[in-house]
């Protein structure tokens, strides 16, 4: 995640800029009580945390740090994080929704399905149950849909969920990402689309890491 580094050649330089402008005219009490972030006055600090992971957002000049140290964080993450932040606001509706229902969804379909879906089906599809230890380390919780599901919790108030359905003679594998229907609430429809990566990525790198060390094979 430390590949992408903030600089003027940096194609998300103005996205982070401006993420960073709007941020540090936010009241900060007013953040953490809609969006469940702690707020430390002392040092002017958010900690927010991020599957199983914290992060550290200074304010007012948005500035992005992971809370146990070490390298720089992915600036795309760091985007979303801002862009949490200063968004609006919904309660959950407890409701599952495609991503082509959010808002403009079928604009970023096809991304979405390749980036954010394909590789969940081509990591979990002929090992689902891989799916809910992947989803385990990262702090989610087994959904109890398809052949194995998983909710992740990458902010506080979003939810989102990983099926898997292993495929059969009949039917090749498959999979879902489902967001709670208040999502459009909080952020726009093409940062699902990136953030749908992003938790891909992660349920990937932690299959893999479970491999590594306990040597499972399906």
């Amino acid at each position: 995640m430390g590949e992408f580094i903030v600089h003027q050649n940096n194609p998300y330089s103005d996205a982070l800029t401006q993420s960073r402008q709007k941020f540090s005219q936010c009241l900060p009490q007013e953040v953490a009580r809609i969006k469940k972030v702690s707020w430390d006055a002392g040092p002017q600090v958010f900690t927010l945390p991020f599957l199983n992971e914290s992060y550290q957002i200074a304010y007012p000049s948005g500035h992005i740090n992971k809370e146990s140290g070490g390298e720089d964080v992915n600036v795309i993450l760091q985007i979303l994080i801002l862009h949490y932040l200063t968004g609006g606001y919904q309660p959950l509706k407890n409701q599952w929704i495609t991503f082509k229902e959010l808002p403009g969804g079928n604009i970023y379909l096809q991304p979405f399905l390749a980036r954010a879906v394909r590789p969940v089906v081509k990591a979990f599809g002929s090992c689902p149950r891989l799916l809910l230890d992947a989803g385990r380390t990262l702090g989610g919780r087994p959904l109890g849909l398809g052949d194995a599901s998983v909710v992740l919790y990458p902010f506080p108030e979003i939810p989102v969920a990983y099926i898997v359905w292993a495929g059969d003679e009949e039917f090749p594998p498959n999979a879902t990402v489902l967001f709670d229907a208040s999502a459009s609430g909080f952020m726009p429809t093409e940062d699902y689309a990136v953030l749908g990566e992003i938790l891909a990525g992660y349920l990937k790198r932690a299959a893999a890491s479970i491999a590594k060390k306990d040597g499972q094979e399906c």
